[in-house]
């Protein structure tokens, strides 16, 4: 496994370019995004990279059946 964290001034706009470009680099290696992180990548191509996301969704619905912890971000990312 391998992490890139790195710190930037709050400007989406910036970010997004880097990311993209990160993730360009990084696609022949079929990378899986952190969940807590930002990342450019479809949310598709997210829930495809983790072999047991069906299993994560179950575990979320039986432990926050109400969604208490979950965001607007989570929400998509978990049942859009």
């Amino acid at each position: 496994s391998m992490a890139f964290h790195f710190t930037w001034q709050q400007d989406w706009n910036a970010v997004r370019d880097v990311l993209l470009a990160i993730e360009q680099v990084l696609a022949p290696f079929a990378p899986r995004a952190h969940l807590g992180k930002l990342f450019t990548m479809p949310i598709a191509d997210i829930r495809a990279s983790y072999a047991k996301f069906s299993d994560f969704q179950q575990l979320v619905q039986l432990y926050d059946p109400h969604g208490k912890f979950q965001n607007r971000y989570l929400k998509a990312l978990l049942w859009d």
